[in-house]
């Protein structure tokens, strides 16, 4: 996997033939000329805060629209749209696990947040480029680090 070096924290890696299929990006992800974009959501799918809200703001109108066809969305799956206005030419809507006040993740919720990577990557087998925000520190489901190597352990079993 292509990493931004970072000394503070090590980082679980995937297995070195995934580097061709992988890579992190951080920026601007709604500037980006990829197939599809992965947009964390609500499950009632509506413009939301952050990312989500940058999603939509960027896509234009339509989206909220098209959006309001497909609700409800379950935690652990996702719903597609076009781009409308974004370069990418769908958006994945994704709802992942909300965690309850002890804002411990469960083994339900993490099983959640794989069906989430899962469907993603399900739905994305006739696109070549997949550009997907970090699902597991989205509302604050899991602190960054183990984050990140939830999601790298996610990705590594769904590759393989």
């Amino acid at each position: 996997m292509h990493e931004v070096e970072d000394h503070r924290h090590p980082i679980q890696t995937i297995d070195p033939s995934a580097n061709e299929r992988v890579a992190l990006f951080q920026g601007d992800i709604v500037t980006l000329h990829v197939d599809v974009t992965v947009n964390c959501a609500s499950s009632d799918l509506t413009v939301g805060h952050g990312v989500c809200q940058a999603v939509h703001l960027a896509a234009g109108t339509d989206l909220l629209r098209a959006c309001s066809l497909l609700v409800p969305c379950d935690a652990g799956y996702a719903k597609v749209t076009a781009g409308f206005l974004l370069p990418s030419t769908a958006v994945f809507h994704v709802v992942g696990p909300r965690l309850d006040a002890s804002m411990i993740a469960s083994q339900h919720e993490c099983e959640l947040l794989r069906q989430c990577y899962e469907h993603c990557l399900v739905l994305t087998s006739y696109s070549r480029q997949l550009l997907m925000e970090s699902m597991a520190s989205h509302r604050n489901l899991l602190p960054i680090l183990p984050a990140r190597q939830y999601e790298n352990s996610c990705l590594k079993t769904i590759l393989e």
